[in-house]
């Protein structure tokens, strides 16, 4: 059984000045099979969008965190329902 390896969004996305969807990119092109997405930004996709973008690029959404308040919660929860993750971390 192949190993899968999932990224951290929040340990690069510092560096990537372009946004977080660059991020994804390289982490697909390095061969990352999923990510733990940040907070509440989809930078301005649909939901569907977002869920299309990860599932073209061969990424998982496992996750996200970085979460201030009940909104970004809420939000978060209702990405995790599209992405198909359950986990999201205040």
């Amino acid at each position: 059984m192949k190993e899968k390896a999932y990224a951290q969004l929040y340990s690069i996305v510092r560096q990537e000045r372009e946004g977080h969807l660059e991020a994804f990119r390289r982490f697909a092109e390095i061969g990352y099979d999923g990510v733990e997405l940040l907070g509440n930004n989809t930078n301005g996709l649909s939901f569907e969008d977002y869920k299309k973008y990860l599932k073209d690029l061969g990424l998982k959404a496992i996750a996200s965190h970085n979460l201030h308040n009940d909104e970004d919660y809420d939000f978060a929860a209702k990405l995790g329902e599209s992405t198909g993750y359950k986990k999201v971390f205040f």
